[in-house]
């Protein structure tokens, strides 16, 4: 196993959502049911700092922006604004609770750049920290920005070009030793899945949106209407069973507010 790389779990707020969000036909009515109404489905945002020997420490994710209102449209804040969102959780205080500042962070890789992934680069306006983020979804982003298509998921105050954008190609990279991102298609176009080694806890994997809770990767059911390639997740859904069979890994889901909270048990992992 790799020696020195260690996890620590930021908490950043919760999302309460419609269920046809998460899972595929949630809450949809039936000529049977007409009246059907699903419950809502609360889920965590979270994020990791991943603490590499050589590296430094490197942020998976970065959550939502601190200040919404002006930065996020009337549709956006109703769809998607925080349900729970207090003090502790923005960026800066997680990561200061978990022993860093900003100003420690190394590097930042961005799963997807959704505003609840994405949106958090915020406080990273201004420096030179390099985001790692998948040509794809880099491409597809400011496209998506640029001409409204898929305007809401993507917003402009962070899809900006003054940050230092380093685009991660093909569909394995080497990041550092210890740690390899993956693009899986499925949610988003160019998600980036990270796998990280740990001397003591085995290889972690971590599934973003790919897989928001563990129902999704289980039984398995494919998102709802918030999921922009449908083969695609299938084939990244297999994908990810092979490497938890090969490394024997522990998979991290983006939003399941059950299992964050039991990671969240331990302060950090090694």
């Amino acid at each position: 196993m790799s020696s020195g790389i260690r996890v620590y779990p930021l908490s950043l707020g919760e999302l309460t959502n419609d269920a046809g969000l998460p899972f595929y036909l949630g809450g949809l009515a039936m000529p049977s049911d007409p009246e059907h109404a699903a419950a809502m489905c609360t889920q965590c945002m979270s994020a990791y700092v991943i603490e590499h020997p050589k590296a430094g420490p490197i942020l998976f994710d970065t959550g939502v922006a601190p200040e919404r209102e002006g930065l996020w449209p009337k549709e956006s804040i109703e769809l998607a604004s925080p349900s729970l969102y207090e003090p502790e959780h923005r960026l800066d205080n997680a990561l200061n609770a978990a022993g860093f500042e900003l100003s420690d962070i190394k590097a930042v890789v961005i799963s997807h750049l959704h505003m609840d992934h994405g949106g958090g680069l915020e406080f990273f306006r201004g420096t030179n920290v390099p985001v790692f983020v998948h040509e794809t979804e880099l491409k597809n982003a400011f496209y998506n920005v640029a001409t409204g298509e898929d305007f809401g998921p993507y917003l402009p105050h962070y899809i900006d070009p003054t940050f230092n954008w380093v685009p991660i190609h093909g569909d394995k990279w080497d990041l550092f030793h210890g740690i390899t991102l993956y693009q899986m298609s499925g949610h988003a176009h160019g998600l980036l899945v990270l796998r990280a080694e740990l001397r003591n806890h085995g290889h972690w994997i971590f599934a973003s949106d790919q897989f928001p809770l563990r129902r999704n990767y289980e039984e398995p059911i494919p998102q709802g209407w918030i999921m922009r390639d449908h083969p695609g997740w299938w084939r990244s859904w297999r994908f990810t069973k092979s490497l938890e069979q090969r490394f024997d890994a522990r998979i991290v889901f983006g939003h399941d507010k059950d299992e964050f909270a039991k990671i969240c048990s331990q302060r950090v992992y090694d």
